[in-house]
């Protein structure tokens, strides 16, 4: 592979250098649930190549955008706790469904499925878990892009002197 591809080991370094970003701000923001940034962060490097990345990251925080507006009207209506475990499955569904097919709608699905997951862990309803899941979704975005950028940038003007 090293042989076909010389910039494969680039992209390692590259990769490995975002999650260590990633990592050392999630430790950062550990109090406001920062595991997210690692999270995000390593689901948005999921992509093959820099095009599918930056689609990936927009991806990720329109689906979340809107994710979390559902999970917050979800969260007021005060459901029964039988229809949010049902309402977590078809969720879920959601999520397995189309994370192959698109992932704008995949992340649609995933985070009111978090929201309602959270309410069942306590008495009392925590919005604030709200403000901090779309910040770390918006450093982690920053967190993969900007570098991304960068290196393709260093890598085409490497590439240009040769």
């Amino acid at each position: 592979m090293i042989y076909k591809d010389p910039d494969i080991i680039l992209k390692a370094l590259q990769f490995s250098s975002i999650i260590f970003y990633s990592a050392y701000l999630s430790t950062l923001y550990n109090e406001q649930n920062g595991y997210w940034i690692l999270i995000t962060s390593v689901a948005i490097l999921g992509g093959e190549n820099m095009g599918d990345i930056k689609i990936c990251s927009h991806q990720r925080l329109i689906g979340s955008i809107v994710g979390l507006v559902l999970g917050v009207i979800l969260i007021n209506l005060y459901l029964p706790k039988i229809i949010i475990y049902l309402s977590v499955v078809l969720l879920n569904i959601g999520v397995v469904f189309f994370i192959p097919r698109n992932y704008a709608i995949a992340n649609f699905f995933t985070n009111p499925q978090i929201l309602l997951l959270s309410t069942l862990n306590s008495t009392s309803v925590n919005l604030l878990i709200v403000p901090y899941r779309l910040l770390t979704t918006l450093i982690s975005v920053f967190i993969v892009l900007i570098p991304m950028y960068l290196f393709d940038y260093g890598l085409s003007i490497s590439k240009k002197q040769y």
